[in-house]
């Protein structure tokens, strides 16, 4: 968890000091949803998929960068327009998720 909370800090390093909390929950919400689309259960040495952690990575920067204005659906302000998914995370982190199946 250290080493992608560190990353996701050089990746805001232009916006702050952001307490550690909130950034690991974020984190923490992108790696289950990664890990429960792989059903992956976690170990003490991979809490996600190595190749999987850029992807974790970029979906907590894709969440914090939307507090404030979740759920957002249209925005204009002064030529700048924003409209979000309804989803948390966009479609093209989600889909670089492979699912994996296990036989039952």
């Amino acid at each position: 968890m250290d080493e992608l909370l560190a990353r996701l800090k050089v990746r805001l390093r232009f916006s702050g000091t952001v307490e550690d909390t909130v950034l690991q929950d974020h984190l923490l919400t992108a790696i289950a949803v990664v890990n429960d689309k792989r059903q992956y259960t976690s170990t003490v040495d991979a809490i996600v998929e190595p190749q999987y952690e850029s992807i974790v990575v970029e979906m907590a920067l894709c969440s914090y960068a939307k507090m404030g204005a979740e759920g957002q659906t249209y925005h204009g302000e002064n030529g700048v327009n924003r409209s979000y998914e309804t989803a948390m995370y966009p479609d093209s982190l989600t889909k670089l998720i492979v699912p994996r199946f296990r036989n039952q």
